[in-house]
């Protein structure tokens, strides 16, 4: 009885696992069988098939539209074939001829072939068939429309076009591209949420940071009013419009007239609150948005000073966000710039003692502990002017920072570590000598002589920095043991 029973159960499980394969193999079936029905529609040499074509043209609403629906699915799971066979075939200038709000239904599946045809991987030469058929201007007579699939359709084509390559973002921006989509984030409330967030998407591809020409004064003053609109009014920071918008702002302000002219609209205090909060999706950009104002001019550095910026950055050091860590500690450093009264603020807010224990840890990374070291290098380079500044820094324990970071195998890290110590040991200043004997005591002479002679460093400029260094005020370290 119990072997039976024991079979039967056997029997059962059997029973289920082959469902459960059935079942798979059905879907896998299906998605093949789709597969092999898209494919039916590209020629050998990849053409679309005559009856498809036929049916693009036809002048039957309801055959056209069948065609295009047809063409989209295509498009859509068969990108890259699909692409050259719509090109092939002729058809990108009768889809872009179907862009028209006379028919929004059949506008939309148009709109909807030519988002995915200007997609990822996408070439120049692909694209500018779409612009040379005369979408860009028929895109942007679709916006505003009540259709909202239509518009965020046509807004996503637009955002693909010019994300594509520095000319054809000048042509869509030359063809009136801008505005219609400043309208959507103007007025956000009368527009269903995609739409908004395409619409940022599209301002962010405009404002691509990676074309070699980045976008003049004259073309990004409309877009500043409408960005500090949009921040000032939006009360959900989670939404991923909101942080498109900041990263439009922080693309902007890298030009000097226009970081002047978003500070004079009072928009610091609210970027420095996003700064102090713990949205780590945020805090970043809204960190090198200020520090874009702070690498301009003197008032642009006095306004987020102002707005109590260090005492965001502080909080933004201390955290466990990576990215936030690294944004502040590269923040700190632009603020010194030569400058005795921004670096006595940053002594002034705590900020330098925390940093300075980044470059002592051996367990920092990398990118973190090298902003931190041309933090150091930046305020002795200050204190080479301002005598006075270098107790603070040994205050801080500057010279313990110095010992231990020169355990980095980081080349550039090194280098600027030495660098900094070639400043405060070549300057005559009060409290040298004891800030020396602090470095040998934290073992720096040695892991100075460790550089001289390190496989990788000794026949380096780095190398030769350690070499000098010994010579001149450590050269109990230099010497070589008697055998």
């Amino acid at each position: 009885m119990e072997n039976a029973a024991e079979s039967t159960l056997q029997s059962q499980r059997d029973d289920e696992v082959q469902g459960q394969e059935d079942s798979v193999s059905e879907v896998k079936t299906e998605k093949e069988l789709e597969e092999i029905e898209l494919m039916s529609y590209i020629t050998s040499d990849l053409h679309i098939v005559p009856e498809i074509v036929s049916g693009i043209h036809s002048a039957d609403r309801e055959v056209r539209l069948a065609a295009t629906v047809t063409v989209r699915r295509v498009m859509q799971e068969l990108m890259k074939l699909a692409r050259q066979s719509l090109v092939n075939s002729e058809l990108i200038e009768p889809v872009v001829g179907m862009l028209s709000l006379d028919d929004l239904e059949l506008c939309e599946e148009a709109a909807w072939i030519l988002i995915n045809f200007t997609a990822d991987l996408v070439s120049e030469s692909e694209v500018n068939v779409v612009v040379a058929a005369g979408a860009i201007p028929k895109l942007i007579a679709l916006l505003p429309c009540e259709s909202t699939d239509v518009m965020e359709n046509a807004v996503w084509v637009l955002a693909n076009i010019a994300g594509q390559s520095r000319h054809v973002r000048d042509v869509v921006i030359q063809e009136g591209g801008v505005k219609p989509v400043l309208d959507i984030l103007d007025t956000p409330e009368k527009y269903e949420l995609k739409v908004v967030t395409i619409a940022t998407h599209a301002l962010d591809s405009y404002l691509n940071p990676k074309w070699d020409q980045k976008l003049g004064y004259e073309v990004t003053r409309p877009m500043i009013p409408v960005l500090i609109r949009f921040i000032k009014s939006t009360a959900d920071e989670t939404l991923e419009s909101f942080a498109d918008v900041l990263r439009c702002l922080d693309h902007i302000s890298a030009n000097t007239t226009a970081a002047e002219a978003i500070i004079a609209t009072g928009i610091t205090p609210r970027l420095v609150e996003i700064c102090a909060t713990g949205n780590d999706k945020l805090r970043p950009r809204a960190i090198h948005c200020l520090r874009q104002f702070i690498s301009h001019s003197e008032p642009s550095i006095d306004a987020p000073i102002q707005a109590g910026f260090l005492t965001a950055l502080k909080s933004c050091i201390n955290c466990e966000h990576y990215r936030t860590r690294l944004s502040a500690c590269r923040a700190t450093w632009k603020i010194v710039k030569d400058s005795l009264t921004t670096a006595q603020a940053l002594f002034d807010n705590d900020l330098v003692a925390p940093i300075f224990k980044m470059i002592s840890n051996q367990e920092e990374d990398t990118k973190i502990r090298q902003n931190a070291v041309w933090l150091l290098l930046n305020l002795t380079k200050t204190a080479k002017e301002h005598n006075e500044l270098f107790l603070k820094l040994v205050q801080a324990n500057c010279m313990e920072a110095f010992a231990w970071g020169l355990t980095s195998t980081h080349y550039h890290t090194l280098g600027g570590l030495l660098e900094a110590l070639e400043n405060v040991v070549y300057t005559q200043w009060s409290g040298r000598e004891e800030a020396l004997e602090r470095f040998k005591l934290s073992g720096g002479g040695s892991r100075l002589a460790a550089i001289k002679d390190g496989s990788e460093t000794r026949r380096t400029h780095v190398g030769r920095m350690a070499v000098d260094l010994l010579r001149g005020h450590f050269h109990e370290f230099g010497r070589r043991p008697r055998v």
